[in-house]
């Protein structure tokens, strides 16, 4: 499902919409094992012009779903990321990632190229449950469960 089109930006030159991901159905969220209730669709220190971000609250974890700007090629060369490993989203090339500072494995994020930039989830430990699972799995196992609500 694609929500977006073209707007006017400055002189008129055509400016991309994001695809929102609160745009994916109560339904389908369920059936990817989270509660389907958002509990933000905004991200602090993130430029909002760049981003559009829904998660949501499953027990011990937040589920993240962003749609971005910002290239597969970007992601790559981000140095606060690391321990980039291949993946697939469907047959769609994907890879996980931990922000650099996350020793523990609690934080885990896939990102993968759509037509107007990026798609990045990301699953994070509470930090007040117990962690349950693995979280690079978990981000995996979501993605593909979801892949059919997400834009080519």
């Amino acid at each position: 499902m694609l929500t977006g089109g073209c707007s006017t930006g400055v002189a008129g030159t055509p400016v991309a919409e994001l695809w929102d991901p609160c745009t994916i159905p109560s339904e389908a969220i369920e059936a990817a094992g989270v509660h389907p209730e958002v509990v933000s669709d905004d991200y602090i220190g993130l430029d909002q012009e760049d981003w559009n971000i829904c998660t949501f609250r499953q027990d011990w974890y937040f589920l993240s779903i962003q749609s971005t700007l910002h290239t597969y090629q970007e992601l790559l060369q981000n140095p606060l990321v690391t321990g980039f490993a291949d993946a697939l989203v469907g047959n769609r090339q994907a890879v996980t990632y931990h922000r650099f500072d996350d020793t523990t494995g609690d934080d885990c994020s896939l990102g993968f190229e759509y037509a107007q930039g990026l798609i990045v989830l990301n699953v994070s430990a509470t930090g007040i449950e117990v962690r349950e699972a693995e979280t690079c799995p978990l981000v995996q196992q979501i993605a593909e469960t979801l892949q059919v609500e997400f834009p080519k």
